[in-house]
């Protein structure tokens, strides 16, 4: 499977390792995501995959996101998916 690719703002083309693959989705969305992750951790990275083809994988990390939460370790977690998500986002 081909390495996916999404351009910054700096117009720098950032390249995603297979074994993160984060799924590249619209400004809008990846937002959403954002906000959903900084309020209810988890939520928005289980709703991230599954607009994606590896929805198991990140539906997990976003359960195990809610769970850590309370021990802030989820929570960090969760707004760091977010962060990236936006990041890449297209």
């Amino acid at each position: 499977m081909p390495k996916r690719t999404a351009l910054s703002e700096t117009k720098s083309t950032i390249e995603v390792n297979s074994k993160n693959d984060y799924p590249i989705l619209g400004k809008t969305l990846a937002l959403i995501i954002l906000i959903l992750n900084i309020f209810f951790p988890g939520l928005g990275t289980m709703i991230m995959g599954c607009s994606s083809e590896s929805c198991g994988k990140w539906f997990c990390y976003g359960l195990l996101q809610s769970l850590l939460a309370p021990l802030i370790i989820g929570w960090i977690w969760a707004i760091c998916t977010g962060i990236k998500c936006h990041k890449l986002a297209k």
